[in-house]
């Protein structure tokens, strides 16, 4: 089907390939020139080039329509410039008309402005910049201008015009066209449904008489079935009656074995209770005497660090008598000295011989008394150090029944802990039971409803019986009226 986008497409490679032939023609022309014009060649092949880029960037888009016929028209003006000086100068301007006519081939009025305003700005710029490039006059040409402007405006507005034109009536043809391929799709969809639906009919009508037959099947086989469980009914609601009066008299045996269970359980509920508390006390016991014996090792370890300084300040009386015992030697030594240069002193020194003899008494005296309270400080330390050794063992002792006090302690909690998951676990059983009991009585009235139930089965039987032969009959009518 031919459309405007076939017409572009086709019409793409046309005009590219018209762009490469004036690049062509431009170098024959330079070629043939009286003087080369290198710049004319290279710029139509750059045109030609940035036409072909665009083109095979935008395909046949608004960017490629208006690029190859703004570089057709610079094209046709190189050709102009190249032709300076020569005879045929003024008829190549007939190429840029021809070159707008060919622009048509868009089918896009846009495109022939596009060229259009090139070639004007080509004849009015270079008509006062460089005439000679566009007439063979060396000077502007103002009147030659306005002709050729006339002209082009002339044959733009009519081109342009036409190819609207053109384009809105392939715009209406393809709508049309589109239109019209939808009717006759819809119209072969109409007919396709018609002949569909006759078919369906046909097929309702012979899978009617199937299901009316299979209906009809069915039923009787659903009526053999029904008389033959009416009389399982009646065997059944016999067997009934009779497992509903053992089922009464087992939930009264029930009943009554579960009371005495629940007293049994409250009564062993209440001594788990009172056995509980009896251990919460020892519990409690265990635990003040934890904390007399932590007191007791805290003074026994007070003890201890006491005797430890009493050790320490002993040895330390021990040093001082050491000193005392030392000045009392230097002493004595000092009042031989003194009684020995009295003697050699004569009479003179008499008097000092007796101070020198009490000095020495005395130092005598304050040697046996140092000693005497050295062996009292040994005694005092040998002892204190006994005493500190039988603190220790007490202590450790006292650790020991901290231990076992703590084990009793935690053993008391677990037996705690124990007690009262035995109290959770018989009062959940009494609970159990309670609910046992409950259930047993539930079950003897159930039973005594079952009781009543198989008696109203029994009764009925004979009802659905009568109701299913009325039923087979109105079935039987009402298949023969449907398959006629």
């Amino acid at each position: 089907m031919l459309d405007v986008h076939t017409i572009r497409d086709t019409f793409a490679r046309v005009i590219i390939g018209f762009i490469w032939f004036n690049a062509a023609l431009a170098g024959v022309l330079t070629l043939v020139a009286p003087q080369p014009e290198l710049p004319v060649v290279l710029g139509a092949l750059l045109l030609a080039a940035s036409a072909t880029y665009t083109w095979k960037q935008d395909g046949t888009g608004t960017a490629t329509r208006l690029t190859t016929s703004m570089v057709v028209a610079a094209q046709v003006a190189l050709l102009v410039y190249a032709a300076s000086g020569s005879e045929y100068q003024v008829d190549l301007h007939m190429y840029f008309f021809a070159s707008l006519a060919l622009c048509a081939g868009w089918c896009d009025w846009r495109a022939l402005v596009a060229n259009a305003a090139v070639v004007a700005v080509h004849h009015l710029v270079l008509n006062f910049a460089v005439p000679a490039a566009v007439f063979p006059s060396p000077e502007p040409d103002v009147l030659r201008v306005l002709i050729h402007a006339a002209i082009l405006v002339t044959q733009t507005l009519v081109l342009s015009w036409i190819t609207k034109k053109l384009e809105e009536a392939f715009f209406v043809s393809e709508h049309a066209l589109a239109q019209a391929a939808a009717a006759e799709a819809e119209a072969e969809r109409l007919a396709r449904g018609e002949a569909n639906r006759a078919e369906e009919e046909a097929a309702k009508g012979k899978t009617l008489q199937a299901q009316v037959t299979a209906f009809r099947a069915t039923v009787n086989h659903l009526m053999q079935l029904l008389s033959t469980n009416i009389g399982e009914l009646t065997s059944t609601a016999s067997q009934l009656n009779t497992i509903a009066e053992d089922a009464t008299a087992n939930a009264g045996e029930t009943a009554a074995t579960s009371q005495q269970t629940s007293e049994t359980v409250h009564a062993v509920a209440s001594a788990s209770e009172e056995m509980n508390a009896s251990i919460a006390e020892i519990a409690h016991a265990a635990e003040q005497a934890k904390m007399v014996v932590e007191a007791t090792k805290r003074e026994a370890d007070a003890a201890t660090q006491q005797m430890t300084d009493l050790a320490r300040e002993t040895e330390s009386i021990s040093e001082i008598v050491a000193i005392i015992q030392n000045i009392a030697n230097q002493t004595n030594l000092l009042a031989l000295n003194a009684t020995i240069e009295a003697a050699r002193a004569g009479d003179l020194g008499k008097g000092f011989a007796v101070v020198a003899g009490e000095v020495k008494t005395l130092a005598d005296q304050t040697k046996r008394a140092t000693e005497d309270i050295e062996r009292r400080i040994s005694t005092a330390a040998t002892t204190s150090e006994t005493a500190t050794v039988r603190i220790r063992e007490i202590s450790a002792r006292i650790d020991e029944m901290l231990d076992v006090t703590m084990t009793i302690s935690t053993s008391m909690e677990q037996q705690k802990a124990a007690t009262s998951e035995i109290s959770r676990s018989i009062a959940a059983a009494s609970d159990s039971l309670t609910h046992l009991t409950s259930v047993a009585e539930s079950t003897n009235t159930a039973a005594e409803t079952t009781k009543s139930a198989a008696s109203n089965v029994a009764t009925s039987q004979s009802v659905v019986a009568n109701a299913a032969s009325e039923l087979s009959r109105c079935i039987d009518g009402f298949v023969q009226k449907v398959a006629a």
